[in-house]
């Protein structure tokens, strides 16, 4: 077996390191300034702005990196019936970047700068955005295992695979627990305290989303289409990639300045309510006096 080994002349590696480079120390640039002339003791309604520009970014490179590879992502069909048919492997990776990158990063951002929008409403938003992802989620994971099914391909023998599994397991359980304790459990105590663990796990699962998406772009990035390093269809799934981790920074440090922001409100509140407790004691003793 004779193994076929491109070679890339220098210039050409040089190029296309300098403009990587480049390209990516200019994000760095835009995030780190980003993220320190942000205020993290107010809700702050530009980051759900930045989060949505890049998820839109992101939207347009994946539908360029689906257009790459549309010739070996057709649907598969049986030799002897043509007719039937698999559908298209894309829809795998459709639903899946829609569910998280869309549906799951609004529900993060229902609560940051929400505006004028009641705790009742910023809440209904918050499910109902999360049960799109779950629901998106689910539809993606049919989808691959009905592919495997029917071209004989093994399930669960990627890392891309597993992790995909234990993400969707552990955003079931986000639901199931969240759903009791919010909407089931009558113990005010329990609700509070729970609130921070659901936050905890729920940006976990997301973290853990975004590396399955990520891992499995990586994958597709390693197709025959794509054979050649510095091929504009790989830098377009290189490019995608890198949206998606933004789009999580932002979503982790929007989460952060929103729990900054009403720790410091609560302390306002305390020190302003401790404040006027001590005028009222030194009111009431000089009239006393």
């Amino acid at each position: 077996m004779t193994e076929h080994h491109h070679h890339i002349p220098p210039g050409e590696i040089t190029r296309a390191t300098v403009w990587i480079v480049v390209g990516l120390f200019l994000l760095s640039v835009i995030f780190v300034a980003d993220v320190t002339l942000s205020n993290p003791t107010s809700y702050s309604h530009r980051n759900g702005i930045v989060v949505r520009l890049l998820y839109l970014c992101y939207l347009i490179v994946f539908g360029l990196v689906l257009r790459d590879g549309s010739d070996h992502m057709q649907p598969s069909c049986l030799a002897n019936d043509p007719e039937h048919c698999t559908v298209s492997f894309h829809y795998h990776v459709l639903f899946a970047s829609v569910g998280w990158i869309i549906f799951a990063t609004e529900g993060f951002l229902s609560w940051q700068g929400a505006g004028t929008w009641k705790h009742s409403s910023i809440k209904i938003y918050h499910v109902f955005m999360h049960v799109a992802s779950f629901s998106f989620t689910l539809i993606s994971v049919s989808i691959a295992s009905g592919v495997h099914t029917f071209t004989g391909h093994p399930h669960l023998n990627t890392s891309h695979s597993w992790l995909g599994a234990f993400t969707l397991m552990l955003q079931a359980w986000q639901f199931v627990l969240g759903f009791y304790a919010f909407y089931i459990a009558r113990d005010s105590q329990f609700k509070q305290s729970f609130v921070g663990s659901h936050r905890k796990i729920g940006l976990m699962v997301y973290v853990m989303a975004a590396a399955t998406i990520s891992m499995g772009l990586l994958e597709y990035s390693d197709a025959e289409a794509l054979e050649t390093v510095y091929s504009e269809a790989r830098i377009r799934v290189h490019v995608a990639v890198a949206l998606v981790w933004l789009i999580v920074a932002q979503v982790i440090f929007g989460t952060r300045t929103v729990e900054a922001g009403s720790t410091s409100i609560r302390q306002d509140d305390e020190n302003q309510g401790s404040q006027i407790e001590m005028e009222t004691l030194m009111t009431t003793e000089i009239d006393s006096d």
